[in-house]
Formats: C-alpha cells, sequence, structure tokens
C-alpha cells in the first residue's frame, strides 16, 4: 500500500470525520495547514508515547518496542516516512500533540469524553481491561474489588491515565495517589506507600512476570478500548483517517493478528473487539 493509495483512502472518510470534528473541543487553535501534507513534505511523522507500558510501549536497548510501537512503525513504513519517536511523560502527550510538537499519540491511550474534548481518536488498536495489582501478602485482607473499595486503602497509577477516574468511580472511599511513570507506581506498591496499583491487564501480566511478590486481583474493574489519538484540528483528519485506513488493511490481510500474538501471547479474536474492525 503505497504513500498515494493510503492518502486516497484518508480522503474517502473525511466528510465523516469533520462531522466528529464539531463535536470535539477547541484543542488546537493552529492553522498551518494539513498535517498529512507537513507529514509527507518532512518526509517523517513525530510519535509521542510514554515507555514502561510493556506490551504497548518500550525501550528496547536504543530503540523503541511493543504492540503499539509496531503498528506505528509498520504504518510510516508503507507511508514511506521516517518514524521519529519522542518520549514523553503521559500527561504531556495531549498538549504535545495540541501544541504541535507531536503529529500523533502512539500508546495505550484509553477512549474518553473528556480526552475528546482535545483529540480525535484513531479506531480501536485493541481492547484491554482495568485491574488491580497488589502484593501476595495483602491477598488475604484484599480477597476481591470490595475490599478494596475502604477508606484507609491506598492506590496507585500514573499521572494522566483514565484509571485516576476510573478509581473515583468504581473506589470511591479509596484514595488514589498518582505517580509520574509505571515503573514509581510499581516501586509505590512494593514499598507500601500503596496498597495497591491499577492499570491494564497486560501491563499487568509483564509487571508480575517480573516482580515475584505482586499479584493480580482475580476481577476486572474497567473495559479499556485503546486508541492513538491525533489533534483534534480539522487539518488532522486526513492522517486520522489514513492510519485508520492502514489498521483497517492489517486486520484484513493478517498482520494485526500477528502482531497481537507476538507481543501479548494471545490469539486477537474480532468478536471481541467489534467496534474497531
Amino acid at each position: 500500500m503505497k504513500k498515494s493509495l493510503l492518502k486516497k483512502i484518508a480522503v474517502v472518510g473525511v466528510a465523516a470525520a469533520m462531522m466528529a470534528v464539531l463535536f470535539t473541543g477547541c484543542g488546537s487553535s493552529k492553522s498551518s495547514g494539513d498535517l498529512m501534507d507537513k507529514v509527507v513534505k518532512n518526509g517523517e511523522l513525530v510519535v509521542t508515547l510514554n515507555t514502561g507500558n510493556s506490551p504497548w510501549t518500550y525501550k528496547d536497548g536504543d530503540d523503541y518496542d511493543g504492540f503499539a510501537v509496531a503498528l506505528i512503525k509498520g504504518y510510516c513504513k508503507e507511508l514511506g516516512v521516517k518514524c521519529k519517536i519522542t518520549p514523553m511523560k503521559f500527561e504531556s502527550m495531549i498538549p504535545a500533540i495540541n501544541s504541535g510538537k507531536a503529529d500523533i499519540i502512539c500508546t495505550n491511550l484509553s477512549r474518553t469524553v473528556e480526552r475528546s474534548q482535545n483529540v480525535m481518536f484513531t479506531e480501536n488498536i485493541g481492547v484491554d481491561y482495568g485491574v488491580v495489582i497488589i502484593k501476595k501478602s495483602d491477598s488475604g485482607k484484599l480477597k476481591n474489588l470490595e475490599a478494596v473499595n475502604k477508606k484507609g486503602v491506598n492506590l496507585t497509577t500514573e499521572t494522566g491515565s483514565s484509571f485516576e477516574t476510573v478509581a473515583k468511580n468504581v473506589f470511591p472511599k479509596a484514595t488514589m495517589k498518582t505517580v509520574d511513570t509505571t515503573p514509581n507506581a510499581i516501586q509505590a506498591l512494593k514499598s507500601g506507600r500503596a496498597d495497591g496499583m491499577m492499570t491494564n491487564m497486560q501491563i499487568a501480566k509483564d509487571i508480575v512476570k517480573k516482580n515475584a511478590s505482586l499479584m493480580i486481583m482475580k476481577e476486572i474493574c474497567y473495559v479499556d478500548p485503546m486508541s492513538f489519538a491525533v489533534d483534534s484540528d480539522p487539518n488532522s483528519v486526513t492522517l486520522l483517517n489514513s492510519f485508520n485506513g492502514y489498521l483497517e488493511h492489517i486486520k484484513a490481510d493478517g498482520t494485526y493478528a500477528k502482531l497481537w500474538k507476538k507481543y501479548t501471547g494471545n490469539t486477537w479474536d474480532p468478536n471481541a473487539d467489534p467496534v474497531s474492525f
């Protein structure tokens, strides 16, 4: 799929996407021309992501890897441009695309109404499930989610994560104390500053695999459709639709399923993710 075809795919959905823009907030006041034209002209897509979120985004030596990274690198290859990755803290990524410092967010970004005021989401890159990680030594007192929702229970997650809001809704009696990165959230849990850490199932599996003293609670607390995102400016619509066209293409030709298996260890089931295909 060459860059000309990707751009043709993008144009097909522009009218519908423009309607969606009318219902998003004014996340950016800039008007510097079509983003896709800029990307092609410059020969690079500036990608922002947060690391430490295996299997989605993580550092591998001097490079970056993960399911989300594989998707965006594949897209850049088809488009014929360089994938320029700029890592940031989670809370800094939306401001980065709003200000033009980055073109697209590449991570397991939860689709929320609040975020839709400032960004346009791509089609789902996948669906994950929210869980709570605890210390094995606390499994006696934290037997279920009801036990987590009590005064005196301290939870942690990455600042800017959707789990801040999830905690308020699911565990209103507990106290949420965010930290700047996932590794620091893990440390807060292990050191006893937090009783539980909220994150996605796939990330949690990797964490407990590397930390024998931790375990995942059996009950899920949140269903999490994940997407990439671009700025809400209408100039980003062509790029948005171009990536969506690429995503549909690799789901149809089997590439997506292979990547999902490689990075999550699971077989992709399209029926479990009906809105993303």
